[in-house]
């Protein structure tokens, strides 16, 4: 995973990241267990919720993802840039 959307995830407080060296059944189920339990990780992803639904942050999620996959044509990239 990039660097910044690591980073993202830590600044919102809306998801965790375990490198996939460390990847193992027992840190990943204690990370699940972390994020899942924490009130403060559910009220900070109800807000991004929010502030996706209200800004049409979706959109542009899939648009930014397209363009880092390299879905996107040259054409389209100036048209919604």
């Amino acid at each position: 995973m990039k660097t910044e959307f690591k980073g993202v995830r830590a600044y919102t407080k809306t998801g965790a990241f375990m490198p996939l060296k460390k990847l193992m059944v027992r840190r990943l189920t204690l990370l699940i267990d972390e994020v899942l339990r924490s009130p403060e990780y559910r009220e900070d992803a109800n807000r991004m919720r929010r502030v996706i639904a209200e800004t049409n942050g979706l959109e542009k999620a899939v648009y930014l993802l397209e363009e880092v996959f390299g879905l996107r044509r040259p054409l389209e990239r100036r048209l919604y840039s």
